[in-house]
């Protein structure tokens, strides 16, 4: 018998023995509350505002080094693709100037997707999709050879 059914049976059956006090009542909810937080959470330690903290701080050399552009170069791709790297509909989307930080950093390091997906405060399938996302709509404004 799954969980949900046993917390059911037990608030019935405790409903249906029990006098109306308010004890009662707050056993009840004891009841339910326990049986559905044997889900353990569990959260994944990332760091927190990397680019605020972190990446406004590098010189330009530092930013070169990591990102494998200039400042101004990152600020005018920026430019060119932020429309579509917005999505207008659908589930909220990571920042554009932040997906664009994630895929060039993975496309310029050696990181691992674990190492970056950390340090930027996202899951590995947003670092993904944000690699994807850069990729493809690059194709439209930088000819690839």
């Amino acid at each position: 018998m799954d969980n949900q059914r046993l917390a059911i049976l037990i608030t019935v059956d405790e409903i249906i023995s029990s006098s109306s006090n308010s004890d009662s009542d707050l056993d009840i909810n004891d009841n339910i509350f326990n049986n559905n937080n044997h889900r353990c959470i569990h959260r994944i330690p990332r760091i927190r505002n990397f680019i605020e903290n972190v990446i406004a701080r590098y010189d330009d050399q530092q930013f070169q080094e990591h990102f494998r552009l200039l400042r101004s170069t990152f600020n005018y791709v920026l430019y060119l693709i932020r429309a579509d790297l917005e999505s207008e509909w659908g589930n909220i989307t990571v920042d554009a100037e932040k997906q664009l930080y994630v895929a060039l950093y993975i496309l310029g390091t050696l990181d691992s997707y674990r190492s970056v997906t950390t340090k930027f405060d996202i899951g590995k399938a947003t670092a993904w999709r944000a690699v994807k996302r850069i990729n493809s709509s690059s194709k439209e404004y930088f000819y690839i050879i």
